[in-house]
């Protein structure tokens, strides 16, 4: 019925298509409509003519009439966004560099990355410092032979799997991730890595110090930026951004798993578990690689600082900057939740396995005293004996 009404709307509307379109969405919410809409409404009726008239009014202007229309709405799918950081917006000079950060797998092989022949034809490899172990410093050989004293343009690699860019080309940046991806291990999706990325904008100033100032990364211009201190200086702030891109990622993995428990709550609300064990054991065995995961990174080790105060300044303001900690700790919350509500689902399912095992062994039982019954009722019925004499065999004494 619907849907032959809207068929009908086309031919009732084609001299007023262009006046629908004008219709503003909160007019149509409010119950304030033209005479050219109250007049379609008394011929195809208020419902068809409504959804018609709705699809004109959000830029459609040749919506189909054949299309199916359902009684619920569709859900509107929204992109997620991190609660703590989702507010995040920078302002770009003409002055500012980018500084970009993607995690793409669980981690990276750091030493055949150093020892790739193709890679150090291109790039200049090595350690960030003899004490850091878990990140590498890349830097273009042409850019350092070319580049001038206050320009920048290199990148870190993290084992945890994370890439810090400073000031490199998006071409570049494509190039090195795909020269990476044969020492990636566990790879994200690429929508993921997209979607969880960190962007912020860097410049050099020379009447302040290095720090995170109105958004964005400020690099002291006294420094040389091929020097030690200018290049750990851009480690710390990497650090923290690799660490926050790593939580993203980390939350979006919980926020996936977490979502099917929505409908074990319902269940327990009704009393009936419809879940199989060996699915809660699943599930606790994801929870507990995310949290695997999260104790055993190195990007939340701070040891690296406990003999350099500046460069920890640097990493503590740049991790309050993305509420780092804040974020693990609700992070931590949460999967305290998820784990305890599947330990409750699990001891319900043993507790029901159990009492089935009980019942069985209640009717074996049973069973086997029904059998003793009978065999004992059976055995203690005195029974009739039966005497056959033969009857042919004659006497001895008649004979004589």
């Amino acid at each position: 019925m619907i849907s032959s009404s809207l068929r009908r709307i086309p031919q009732i509307l084609q001299r007023h298509a262009r006046l629908l379109t004008m219709v503003p969405e909160r007019s149509l919410r409010s119950g304030i409509r033209p005479q050219v809409f109250q007049d379609a409404q008394r011929q195809v009726g208020p419902h068809a003519c409504r959804s018609y008239a709705t699809k004109a009014a959000l830029g459609d202007q040749n919506p189909s009439p054949s299309a199916k229309f359902t009684s619920q709405s569709m859900r509107k799918v929204t992109k997620r966004k991190r609660p703590l950081t989702a507010t995040y917006r920078s302002t770009w000079d003409e002055t500012d560099f980018p500084a970009y950060a993607i995690a793409t797998c669980e981690s990276f092989d750091l030493e055949k990355i150093s020892a790739d022949h193709k890679i150090n034809e291109t790039y200049h490899v090595t350690l960030v410092d003899d004490v850091v172990d878990n990140a590498l410093y890349v830097t273009s050989r042409m850019a350092a032979q070319n580049a001038e004293s206050d320009a920048v343009s290199d990148f870190f690699v993290f084992g945890d799997g994370v890439v810090v860019f400073w000031n490199v080309a998006q071409g570049e940046q494509d190039m090195v991730l795909a020269s990476l991806k044969e020492y990636q291990t566990d790879a994200y999706s690429m929508a993921l890595s997209m979607e969880e990325s960190e962007k912020i904008p860097f410049n050099f100033v020379t009447s302040a110090k290095s720090g995170v100032k109105k958004d964005k990364i400020q690099l002291s211009a006294a420094e040389d930026v091929t020097s030690n201190k200018s290049v750990l200086e851009r480690y710390a702030f990497s650090h923290a951004i690799a660490t926050s891109v790593k939580i993203s990622v980390w939350e979006s993995e919980l926020n996936d798993q977490a979502e099917p428990l929505a409908d074990i709550g319902k269940d327990l609300e009704r009393g009936n578990i419809t879940w199989k064990r060996k699915k809660v054991l699943q599930k606790i065995g994801e929870f507990g690689g995310l949290r695997h995961s999260i104790n055993l990174t190195d990007l939340l080790s701070d040891d690296f600082y406990w003999d350099r105060p500046e460069l920890e300044r640097h990493y503590r303001q740049t991790c309050s900057y993305f509420t780092i900690r804040r974020r693990l700790d609700m992070m931590d919350k949460r999967l305290d939740y998820c784990e305890q509500l599947l330990g409750v689902v699990d001891n319900v399912l043993a507790h029901r396995h159990s009492a089935r095992l009980e019942w069985l062994i209640i009717w074996l039982i049973v069973i086997e005293v029904i059998f003793d019954a009978y065999h004992f009722y059976d055995h203690d019925k005195p029974k009739p004996v039966y005497i056959i004499a033969n009857e042919t065999q004659e006497d001895p004494k008649s004979t004589s």
